[in-house]
């Protein structure tokens, strides 16, 4: 864990105060290189490769400088980071991190926030976000933060970690009964499992913010986690129970794209043309099509960090998206300030942008 005996507490005149790492670890977050360095060096998403599809549906290219992106995210690039890099922490993103939780803080009002990195591997991440949170606190905020990391050891990411000290080798589970955090973060949860459930069954979460590929990527459980219909025959019908655990319920004001409203809507099978949450069941739980303008689209805007919530679409939409049946008193948001400075693994110089995103669930009550 990372607020251990050899981390030093710092304040200001207000109060605040962090626990702070070493100044090693202050140091190295401060060489942390920028998004756009990384972009500019290995030509990211302006690429005019002509990437080759091979019979096992594998997307590649075999140019030199996409040769050199894999080695970089590898760890095998020479000069370049040794280790293997699922989420590329760059300086200007565990800034903005840094700060979204700083204000977090602020917004519930606590005077002490309890942080708890789970799955944290390598513990990377909460050793330069500790650094920052030291260094980017508020000179007016009274709040005080504690920032600890716990991950399970069964990878062994971290044995040759230079954080290895401060990772605390406790599951999910354990790690949430022993610390009770207001705020939990999850880092490329885990191809296939879900650790949101426990993390909502802990009473005291007020939010947890997840990092990496959303919504049918590779992290997390896509029903459990992100509310996909991925698991699930398209072609039948949910049932009662279905219904009762995944916290679907039908909008009383559907709505098509124009932002007109429809009377009603048959449960035959016809596909929704609105994703936000506010027209058929099936549209629900298959996640597909666009978000409508009446009353949805809005549902992904962030203004300085805080959700505009309208009185309908948005929160039936993002209670239906988390899975479990807990998950209706929480309320998805999604971060674009932070996910526009995010760069991962699956990334590719003839994409566009990147696959990795951060999305916060908080707590209804919050």
């Amino acid at each position: 864990m990372i607020a251990g005996n050899d981390g030093l507490k710092c304040g200001n005149a207000a109060g605040s105060q962090v626990r702070c790492p070493r100044t090693a670890i202050a140091d190295g977050w401060h060489q942390l290189p920028s998004r756009q360095q990384l972009v500019t060096r290995f030509g990211l998403f302006k690429s005019q490769c002509t990437p080759e599809v091979a019979a096992s549906g594998e997307v590649s290219c075999a140019c030199e400088q996409c040769g050199r992106c894999r080695a970089f995210l590898q760890g095998r690039l020479d000069g370049g980071p040794t280790w293997r890099q699922y989420e590329v922490w760059t300086r200007d993103y565990i800034n903005s991190l840094a700060a979204y939780l700083w204000r977090r803080g602020e917004e519930l009002g606590l005077e002490h926030l309890a942080i708890l990195e789970v799955g944290a591997g390598d513990g990377r991440l909460s050793a330069h976000l500790q650094a920052a949170l030291a260094q980017l606190r508020p000179a007016t905020s009274c709040c005080s933060v504690d920032l600890r990391c716990s991950d399970s050891g069964l990878c062994g990411l971290h044995e040759c970690s230079p954080f290895r000290q401060f990772v605390e080798l406790l599951s999910c589970e354990e790690a949430l009964r022993k610390h009770r955090p207001d705020v939990v973060l999850c880092s490329w949860m885990p191809l296939g499992v879900d650790w949101t459930s426990s993390v909502r069954a802990c009473p005291e979460v007020k939010e947890y913010v997840l990092i990496g590929e959303a919504d049918g990527g590779i992290c997390g459980h896509a029903v459990l986690t992100w509310g996909a219909g991925a698991d699930r025959d398209r072609s039948s019908e949910p049932d009662e129970a279905w219904e009762s655990e995944f916290k679907i319920i039908p909008s009383e004001k559907p709505c098509v794209p124009d932002g007109t409203e429809q009377s009603e809507r048959t449960s035959g099978g016809a596909e929704s043309p609105c994703a936000g949450g506010c027209t058929v069941k099936e549209q629900h739980w298959e996640g597909r099509g666009q978000l409508c303008d009446a009353c949805c689209s809005s549902a992904r805007e962030v203004v300085d960090g805080r959700e505009d919530l309208p009185e309908q679409g948005q929160l039936r939409k993002r209670q239906r998206r988390t899975a479990g049946p807990e998950a209706a008193s929480f309320v998805r948001v999604d971060l674009p300030e932070l996910s526009r400075l995010q760069l991962c693994c699956t990334d590719e110089r003839w994409l566009a942008s990147t696959k990795s995103q951060t999305v916060s669930f908080r707590r209804r009550a919050c």
